[in-house]
C-alpha cells in the first residue's frame, strides 16, 4: 500500500512527491489505519489506489 504527500510544494519534492510504501504484512486491515503523516511538511499522507481499485481498472 503506498502512501504520497499531496503538497506541491513540500520540502522533499524534487521530480516526484514522498511516497511511503507499506508491506501488505504490516497492516492487519485496510479499513483501520492510522493516519500517516509526510515527514518533511507535516500534511496527511494520501493512500494511492491500486488498479483494481479504480473504476475501470
Amino acid at each position: 500500500m503506498d502512501f504520497y504527500c499531496p503538497e506541491k510544494n513540500c520540502p522533499s519534492s524534487g521530480i516526484e512527491p514522498y511516497v511511503l510504501r507499506l508491506a501488505d504484512e504490516a497492516y492487519m486491515d485496510e479499513q483501520n489505519l492510522a493516519t500517516v503523516f509526510c515527514p518533511h511538511c507535516g500534511r496527511t499522507l494520501v493512500r494511492k489506489k491500486t488498479d483494481s481499485e479504480t473504476p475501470g481498472g
